[in-house]
This record gives C-alpha cells, sequence and structure tokens, in this order.
C-alpha cells in the first residue's frame, strides 16, 4: 500500500514541476491519483493473501477483474490520446508538450492501466470537469474506477464472512469504500458544477430573438423599391 503511493507521488511531481502544466493539477486531482493507487495496491496484497489461504476460488476472480479492468484503462488511455492528439479537438490537449515530453507521457499511458486517474497528468487546456477536458471522460473514468472497485468489494465481503476477517481484507475493504465514497462523490459534484457553468456561459452570450410580427410600412403605389 505504501510502495503504491510512494511510486505515484514522485511521478506526480516530476510532472508538476518539469511540465509546468497549465491549468495546474489540484490537490483533489493529486488525491485521486494517490488514493487509486494505494486502492490497487490492496487489492493486490487481498488477492495475495487470498491464495495464501486457500480461497483459489476468491482470488481468480479477484484476478480476473483487476486484469480486466486494467485492460480496459490501458485502451481508454489509448483512444484518449489518439483522439485529442490524432482526431478531434486537438485544441484540448497540448501535443507540443506531449511531444517534448514523449518519453514521460509514454510511462503514464502504461501507468494508466493501474491508475486510470493518472490520465489528469496529461497537458489537457481545459480540465473543468474534475481534471479531465470533457464530461464523457470523467464519466467513463468514473465507470471504469466502479467497474474495479465494486467487485471488488464483493469478494472482500464473501471472504472476510466465510474464510477470515484479516487485516489485509479489513485495510482493503476500507480503502475501496473510501475511494468509492470520495471519488463517487467528488466527481459527481465537479461535472454537476461544471456542466451547469458550461450552460450558462452559452446562454449568457446567445443572440436575442427577433421579435416577429412587425408592422410593415405600406410602399406607396408608383414607388419603385431599390
Amino acid at each position: 500500500m505504501l510502495l503504491s503511493a510512494i511510486a505515484t507521488v514522485p511521478l506526480i511531481l516530476y510532472i508538476r514541476r518539469t511540465v509546468e502544466l497549465d491549468p495546474r493539477l489540484g490537490c483533489g486531482q493529486m488525491a485521486d491519483i494517490v488514493m487509486n493507487s494505494v486502492d490497487v495496491g490492496t487489492d493486490v496484497l487481498f488477492i495475495i493473501e487470498a491464495y495464501e489461504k486457500g480461497a483459489t476460488a476468491l482470488a481468480h476472480l479477484s484476478s480476473v477483474c483487476l486484469v480486466g479492468v486494467c485492460t480496459l484503462n490501458l485502451l481508454f488511455t489509448l483512444k484518449m490520446v489518439y483522439h485529442f492528439a490524432f482526431r478531434d479537438d486537438k485544441d484540448l490537449l497540448d501535443r507540443g508538450k506531449m511531444k517534448d515530453f514523449s518519453c514521460t507521457y509514454a510511462l503514464i499511458v502504461l501507468c494508466a492501466s493501474f491508475d486510470i486517474e493518472l490520465v489528469q497528468l496529461f497537458p489537457w487546456r481545459s480540465k473543468e470537469y474534475d481534471g479531465y477536458p470533457r464530461w464523457q471522460d470523467a464519466k467513463l473514468a468514473t465507470i471504469l474506477v466502479l467497474a474495479e472497485d465494486l467487485p471488488q468489494l464483493i469478494l472482500e465481503l464473501v471472504y472476510m464472512t466465510s474464510v477470515e476477517v484479516s487485516t489485509v481484507a479489513s485495510i482493503s475493504l476500507v480503502t475501496t469504500l473510501i475511494d468509492l465514497a470520495w471519488r463517487g462523490v467528488k466527481r459527481f459534484i465537479s461535472v454537476v458544477i461544471a456542466s451547469s457553468n458550461r450552460q450558462g456561459s452559452v446562454a449568457s452570450v446567445a443572440p436575442e430573438p427577433v421579435p416577429m410580427g412587425l408592422p410593415v410600412e405600406p410602399v406607396p403605389v408608383g414607388v419603385k423599391i431599390a
């Protein structure tokens, strides 16, 4: 658990200091990244303990869920890079910084398979949706988090009720619950506020409607219209 946080924090600090993200990564986004790394670390410890205690079925299921979500995380990250770098919405990604720090961001893409929140370290020009450039990106990232945490939560509860209430299982359960509550509530509030602000700004610049049915002055007979 500590190794997950220790491995993530230097990467965040290096990106903040070297790449000079604009807008900068906030404390809330850094907490997302660290908490997700800790959660994945405790899930791995839980799988190891389940194998050691002979709960191989639970260990296999937990491993399959974790590997499956890691694969989806990698595909989601690659899709975002391809979409913003080569197709639509190119203005939302600073491609110059992606090119200058290509090795660093290649490492982030690989690490994002274990921690999807590392996508927030990309040089986005807009992070109004809780660290993501668009609301659909924040939504998909949240779905991936739920796909990781909810099955693990169920498997940990089954393990604790049928095998043993161990320290590792208890810590993994607590971190999963905290991670779900923190990111779920925080992201919901952030996305709703950002969406309402975007709708308000669009409404404020909308043109005034042209009144219909205005009386038209009659044109005198014999007068040519220019």
